[in-house]
């Protein structure tokens, strides 16, 4: 990975597995935005679209050519 490349980050679609049961999934939605920090990081800001939380979330990611 190069350092400074876009991050297209999405929340993933559940139902997610390994992660407790599908009571425990979060039912709103999330909008984020990553970038490459190193060949090892990718960074990632994530925050509820109508504001606090409750529950897992699972995100899928594609890093920019």
């Amino acid at each position: 990975m190069t350092p400074g490349k876009p991050v297209l980050v999405k929340q993933a679609v559940g139902p997610y597995t390994g992660k407790g049961d599908l009571a425990d999934e979060c039912e709103e939605q999330v909008s984020a935005s990553g970038v490459v920090e190193s060949a090892t990081i990718i960074r990632v800001y994530w925050q509820g679209v109508a504001g606090a939380l409750g529950g897992n979330v699972k995100f899928d990611y594609a890093v920019s050519a």
